[in-house]
């Protein structure tokens, strides 16, 4: 897959290296990547975190606004 500037997931994690729950201190950041050379492969390491932040369970509540797992599972409640 390819970096997608519509995509929401790719964009946001371009604009702030990865994603942060809105209601908690959990990320996913440049540190779950550690040989990734943002140099060179930002854009692959988008995809990658936005693939991964899915893969765990993490949901868009609105553009730029996101829930990990844990407090997604609590505003179901």
């Amino acid at each position: 897959m390819q970096y997608n500037d519509q995509d929401p997931w790719h964009v946001n994690a371009h604009l702030v290296f990865g994603f942060q729950c809105k209601n908690c201190e959990a990320e996913i950041s440049t540190n779950d990547f550690p040989n990734t050379n943002l140099d060179d492969d930002f854009l692959e390491y988008c995809v990658k975190a936005s693939s991964l932040a899915k893969t765990r369970g993490w949901v868009c509540i609105e553009p730029f606004s996101f829930l990990c797992p844990a407090c997604n599972e609590k505003s179901d409640t």
